[in-house]
Protein backbone atom coordinates (compact mmCIF):
# COMPACT_ATOMS: atom_id res chain seq x y z
CA UNK A 1 0.00 0.00 0.00
CA UNK A 2 2.01 3.09 -1.00
CA UNK A 3 1.56 6.82 0.17
CA UNK A 4 -0.09 7.51 -2.90
CA UNK A 5 -2.85 5.26 -3.08
CA UNK A 6 -3.49 6.61 0.98
CA UNK A 7 -3.87 10.27 -0.63
CA UNK A 8 -5.70 9.42 -3.32
CA UNK A 9 -8.08 7.28 -1.36
CA UNK A 10 -8.11 9.51 1.78
CA UNK A 11 -7.49 13.25 0.12
CA UNK A 12 -11.89 14.11 0.28
CA UNK A 13 -11.80 12.45 3.94
CA UNK A 14 -9.10 14.09 5.66
CA UNK A 15 -6.48 17.11 5.36
CA UNK A 16 -2.67 16.78 4.52
CA UNK A 17 -1.76 17.01 8.12
CA UNK A 18 -4.36 13.70 8.74
CA UNK A 19 -3.01 11.95 5.21
CA UNK A 20 0.58 12.71 7.18
CA UNK A 21 -0.49 11.03 10.27
CA UNK A 22 -2.08 8.39 8.94
CA UNK A 23 0.58 7.33 6.00
CA UNK A 24 2.76 7.48 9.57
CA UNK A 25 0.83 5.24 11.49
CA UNK A 26 0.43 2.59 8.83
CA UNK A 27 4.06 2.78 8.48
CA UNK A 28 4.71 1.97 11.67
CA UNK A 29 2.31 -0.19 12.52
CA UNK A 30 4.27 -2.41 9.19
CA UNK A 31 6.68 -3.29 11.87
CA UNK A 32 4.02 -3.62 15.24
CA UNK A 33 2.84 -7.32 15.44
CA UNK A 34 -0.05 -6.21 17.51
CA UNK A 35 -1.33 -4.11 14.54
CA UNK A 36 -2.91 -5.91 11.74
CA UNK A 37 -3.17 -4.39 8.12
CA UNK A 38 -4.89 -6.25 5.43
CA UNK A 39 -5.36 -5.16 2.22
CA UNK A 40 -7.93 -6.33 -0.59
CA UNK A 41 -7.15 -6.31 -4.35
CA UNK A 42 -8.86 -7.19 -7.32
CA UNK A 43 -7.50 -7.49 -10.85
CA UNK A 44 -10.30 -6.73 -13.31
CA UNK A 45 -7.79 -7.27 -16.11
CA UNK A 46 -5.42 -4.30 -15.78
CA UNK A 47 -2.98 -5.91 -13.05
CA UNK A 48 -4.49 -6.06 -9.37
CA UNK A 49 -5.59 -3.15 -7.71
CA UNK A 50 -6.19 -2.09 -4.09
CA UNK A 51 -9.59 -1.77 -3.16
CA UNK A 52 -9.62 -2.27 0.58
CA UNK A 53 -7.35 -1.77 3.66
CA UNK A 54 -8.58 -3.23 7.35
CA UNK A 55 -6.47 -2.14 10.11
CA UNK A 56 -7.01 -3.44 13.65
CA UNK A 57 -5.31 -3.43 16.88
CA UNK A 58 -4.58 -7.16 18.23
CA UNK A 59 -2.45 -6.83 21.45
CA UNK A 60 -2.30 -9.91 23.51
CA UNK A 61 -4.18 -8.27 26.17
CA UNK A 62 -6.39 -5.01 26.88
CA UNK A 63 -8.90 -3.85 24.30
CA UNK A 64 -8.93 -5.00 20.88
CA UNK A 65 -10.37 -2.68 18.11
CA UNK A 66 -10.42 -2.27 14.28
CA UNK A 67 -9.67 0.70 13.62
CA UNK A 68 -10.42 1.12 9.57
CA UNK A 69 -12.60 -1.20 7.15
CA UNK A 70 -12.30 0.80 3.43
CA UNK A 71 -13.28 -0.82 0.52
CA UNK A 72 -13.59 1.45 -2.59
CA UNK A 73 -16.98 2.17 -3.96
CA UNK A 74 -16.64 0.08 -7.51
CA UNK A 75 -15.61 -3.49 -4.93
CA UNK A 76 -18.89 -2.84 -3.32
CA UNK A 77 -20.89 -5.29 -3.10
CA UNK A 78 -18.15 -8.03 -4.42
CA UNK A 79 -17.65 -9.40 -0.92
CA UNK A 80 -14.54 -7.43 -0.68
CA UNK A 81 -15.94 -5.87 3.35
CA UNK A 82 -16.89 -9.51 4.19
CA UNK A 83 -13.49 -11.22 2.90
CA UNK A 84 -11.27 -8.02 5.57
CA UNK A 85 -13.77 -8.64 8.15
CA UNK A 86 -13.01 -12.52 8.15
CA UNK A 87 -9.65 -11.95 8.26
CA UNK A 88 -9.56 -9.69 10.29
CA UNK A 89 -11.36 -11.40 12.90
CA UNK A 90 -9.21 -14.53 12.01
CA UNK A 91 -6.39 -12.15 13.89
CA UNK A 92 -8.30 -11.49 17.02
CA UNK A 93 -8.92 -13.55 20.12
CA UNK A 94 -12.78 -13.89 19.99
CA UNK A 95 -12.71 -14.69 23.25
CA UNK A 96 -12.22 -11.03 24.32
CA UNK A 97 -14.68 -8.51 22.87
CA UNK A 98 -13.31 -6.48 19.94
CA UNK A 99 -15.29 -3.03 19.28
CA UNK A 100 -15.23 -0.25 16.42
CA UNK A 101 -16.38 3.24 15.88
CA UNK A 102 -18.64 4.28 12.73
CA UNK A 103 -20.05 7.16 11.89
CA UNK A 104 -23.57 7.69 13.31
CA UNK A 105 -25.17 8.14 10.09
CA UNK A 106 -23.53 5.40 8.22
CA UNK A 107 -26.37 2.96 8.76
CA UNK A 108 -25.42 0.37 6.21
CA UNK A 109 -21.60 0.27 7.40
CA UNK A 110 -23.49 -0.60 10.97
CA UNK A 111 -25.97 -2.99 9.71
CA UNK A 112 -22.69 -4.68 7.93
CA UNK A 113 -20.96 -4.78 11.66
CA UNK A 114 -24.38 -6.05 13.03
CA UNK A 115 -24.12 -8.74 10.47
CA UNK A 116 -20.47 -10.07 11.72
CA UNK A 117 -21.99 -9.70 15.57
CA UNK A 118 -21.33 -6.11 16.66
CA UNK A 119 -23.95 -4.04 18.46
CA UNK A 120 -24.32 -0.61 18.75
CA UNK A 121 -23.01 0.49 22.80
CA UNK A 122 -25.34 3.22 24.42
CA UNK A 123 -23.88 5.98 26.13
CA UNK A 124 -20.58 5.76 24.03
CA UNK A 125 -21.47 8.30 21.37
CA UNK A 126 -18.19 10.49 20.82
CA UNK A 127 -17.10 12.33 17.94
CA UNK A 128 -14.06 11.36 15.62
CA UNK A 129 -11.81 14.39 14.77
CA UNK A 130 -14.33 16.85 17.00
CA UNK A 131 -16.43 16.72 13.97
CA UNK A 132 -18.26 13.28 13.03
CA UNK A 133 -21.08 12.17 15.48
CA UNK A 134 -19.61 8.26 15.95
CA UNK A 135 -20.81 5.07 17.11
CA UNK A 136 -19.40 3.03 19.28
CA UNK A 137 -20.32 -0.74 18.06
CA UNK A 138 -18.91 -4.26 20.16
CA UNK A 139 -18.78 -7.45 19.51
CA UNK A 140 -19.19 -9.87 22.49
CA UNK A 141 -16.60 -12.00 23.34
CA UNK A 142 -17.31 -15.77 22.53
CA UNK A 143 -17.33 -18.35 25.32
CA UNK A 144 -14.48 -20.19 25.68
CA UNK A 145 -14.47 -23.52 25.68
Amino acid sequence: MSTAWLEEVWRPRLSEAGIAEFAAEVAEGQHCPRIVQLVAELDDGAGPVVVGLAIALAPEKGPQELRVLYVASRARGRGVGSALMDAVLAHMDLTRPVSLGVAAFNEDARRFYRRFGFREVRGLESEFAGVIPEVTMTRRAAVAR
